[in-house]
This record gives structure tokens, sequence and C-alpha cells, in this order.
């Protein structure tokens, strides 16, 4: 629910190089040559792969750490004020848990921790005043 653009930005990167080289392979060499290409050039193909398997490791690290993103008040309010439907919703081994919830008829699947995180600044928020 809550963005933030160096995600994004970081495996669009990502993304785009490693299928711009995909492509660059596959049209580039015919698809007999490309196991001698791979064999002749293990090196170079290995480095190439690690050095996209460090920016990967290097992005999933900003991920991680920028990953706290504070709703405002308004968000905290307009999400704690829905019906919860379903809670802890189990999506697979790379998925965080959401929670599905009905916010004036429109159902919405929120991750457990910004629903948590949302929970806490409205907490704070009725302990403030």
């Amino acid at each position: 629910m809550f963005i933030n653009p160096v995600h994004d930005i970081a495996y669009v990167f990502i993304l785009v190089v490693t299928i711009t080289l995909i492509f660059f392979f596959m049209s580039y060499f015919p698809i007999k040559k490309i196991s001698n290409f791979f064999e002749k050039n293990f090196r170079n193909v290995s480095g190439i792969l690690f050095i996209f398997l460090i920016c990967y490791s290097f992005f999933s690290v900003l991920q991680t750490y920028f990953n706290e993103n504070i709703p405002s008040e308004a968000e905290a309010k307009y999400i704690t004020s829905c019906k919860m439907v379903e809670e802890n919703i189990y999506h697979g081994v790379f998925s965080s848990n959401t929670n599905k919830l009905d916010c004036n008829g429109v159902i919405k699947n929120i991750s457990v921790s910004d629903y948590q995180l949302a929970v806490e600044v409205m907490s704070k928020k009725i302990k403030g005043n």
C-alpha cells in the first residue's frame, strides 16, 4: 500500500537489463552456438552473472532497509476504519501475508505489516490526545 520509489526503480532497472541481455544473446547467437559460446566464455558469462547477483543483492538490502514506510494519520485512519474480512492470508514463500479489508464495499488486500503500522499510528494518536 505504501510506495517507496527506490524499490520500483531498482527492480525495473534489473529486469530491463536482464531482459535486454537475454534478447541480445538469443538474437546475436544462433541456438546451436549458444552452448559453444558458454563453454568458451564461461569466465566472462559467470562474471556477468556474478555482477547481476551483486546488484540484485544490493537492491534487496535497500528494500529491507527502506521498508519502514510509516503511513500518515489519514491513511492509518482509512485503513483502520475498514472491516476485516480475512486476516493473515498466506501467499507463498516470496510474498508477505495480507489482510483482506472491506472499505465501504471495496475489497483491499493490505500486507499485515502495513496494517500493523497503521494500527500503531492510530493508537499513538489516541494516546497522544
